[in-house]
């Protein structure tokens, strides 16, 4: 069980990941952007068929500048602590179901932790996240205060050995994976 102001998740050298962001974002923009230009002059030249690759380099350029942007912002700022209750967890797939990203949805806003800390936080736990403002990186995940509900681990083996005993309203045991 996890204890008040446990930290859970603890990236305290995150910076690197920004500059990491800038570096691989900024030549894709300017790559994109060159890209973008010479389509645009195809498509005023008269080659209609160059209004497709123009739309998908457009959503190229628009998706890097804006990654790139905002981790170059960030290297200026400094990082900001959210307190809240987690309204919602989330482990939506990445692009066609290849990875998993893990999502916890605060009043204030969504953020990616790790598979760590979304395991060890149950919805209405109270957490402290420690993250940078425009990327919205999250750079530490504390937890405050646990619900009652996530106080309570039930364990497989305690249906069976009661034998008659039923889980009237209780929530059942799944694996974390599941939940």
């Amino acid at each position: 069980m996890q204890q008040p102001f446990d930290v859970i998740q603890d990236g305290s050298c995150d910076r690197h990941g920004l500059v990491r962001s800038v570096l691989i974002n900024t030549p894709l923009v300017v790559a994109s952007a060159v890209a973008t230009l010479w389509l645009l002059l195809l498509l005023l030249g008269g080659d209609v068929g160059a209004l497709i690759g123009l739309t998908l380099m457009g959503l190229v350029l628009f998706s890097t500048l804006f990654q790139s942007v905002t981790a170059l912002r960030d290297l200026r700022a400094e990082s900001v602590t959210t307190t809240g209750t987690v309204l919602r967890k989330r482990r939506p797939g990445i692009i066609f179901m290849l990875g998993r990203t893990h999502y916890l949805r605060l009043a204030e806003g969504a953020f990616v932790v790790s598979v760590l800390a979304y395991h060890q936080v149950q919805e209405g736990d109270e957490v402290e996240i420690n993250h940078w403002p425009n990327t919205r990186r999250v750079i530490r995940v504390r937890l405050l205060r646990q619900t009652a509900a996530s106080d309570r681990s039930l364990d497989v083996g305690d249906t069976a050995a009661g034998g008659s005993e039923e889980q009237s309203g209780a929530e059942r045991w799944r694996p974390p994976h599941l939940r």
